[in-house]
């Protein structure tokens, strides 16, 4: 099993185009980080296939990127639907370099995501669903990811947790009932590296740590060979909880920690 934290996302550099979209609601907005449904590319009212328009396509900033991982996050696709990832080479030719079909998100996950078994290079990504049966009418998705991966060497060990933050307003009265109301929740992992090679200090983990403290999403993929990939991978904002640190004084290794918590 290989684990990956990636925060090189094409998707906020390139050029976003789609088949439907919603006035307002173009995959331009894809390149937002909320992750609220309000801000997302959604399709017209009764676009629900790929055929009548529900894709939409990341033309890379620069041609011939390496990308790793893909996905779409906090989305209304049912179980029931079908997402085609599909990375686009025009070198020779226009031709498709590496392509997956997934059933859509877990219920109460809204994400759909893949990982390539290594780098693949291309020039331009197209997402194309299938959800006819979806209850809303149209598709929306509020965030997306392509682009390459740091594979972890070693990865996060036994310290590493995951779990989730919730606001829920409570009124107890005088008799002891309660009457929670809750407003929102997301997961979140706690991440801990603590074996990073040194030849992954400044490379990797350096990166890791400046951008943890900028505010952007970034997609984790604890293993990329569980059999439940698409309810532990989350994407959100990384905020370092310690230093990077030399757990073995002049041994060749290094630990670091963070929070990950899902945009919601």
């Amino acid at each position: 099993m290989t684990a990956y934290l990636a925060w090189t996302n094409y998707i906020k550099t390139g050029t976003l185009t789609d088949g439907s979209h919603a006035a307002g609601m173009a995959a331009a907005e894809l390149q937002y980080d909320s992750g609220s449904p309000s801000a997302a590319w959604q399709t017209v009212s009764g676009i629900l296939t790929s055929a009548a328009g529900a894709t939409f396509t990341c033309t890379f900033a620069t041609p011939a990127s390496a990308c790793r991982l893909f996905g779409v996050f906090r989305s209304n696709l049912t179980s029931s639907a079908s997402v085609t990832f599909a990375l686009w080479s025009n070198t020779g030719g226009a031709h498709v370099v590496y392509t997956v079909t997934l059933p859509g998100p877990s219920a109460g996950f809204g994400q759909v995501v893949a990982c390539a078994p290594s780098d693949q290079v291309g020039d331009y990504w197209v997402v194309s669903i299938n959800d006819p049966g979806n209850p809303d009418g149209f598709i929306n998705v509020p965030l997306a990811f392509v682009g390459p991966a740091w594979p972890m060497t070693i990865g996060p060990d036994w310290a590493s947790t995951m779990g989730r933050d919730d606001l829920t307003d409570e009124v107890v009265s005088r008799g002891g009932q309660e009457y929670p109301t809750p407003r929102w929740n997301r997961r979140r992992w706690e991440i801990a590296l603590d074996g990073v090679t040194g030849t992954e200090l400044y490379a990797q983990l350096v990166q890791v740590d400046r951008i943890s403290r900028a505010g952007g999403n970034v997609l984790f993929v604890p293993s990329s060979a569980s059999a439940t990939l698409q309810q532990e991978a989350i994407f959100g904002r990384l905020k370092a909880t310690a230093d990077i640190s030399y757990p073995y004084q002049s041994g060749n290794a290094r630990a670091w920690r963070g929070r990950l918590t899902e945009r919601i």
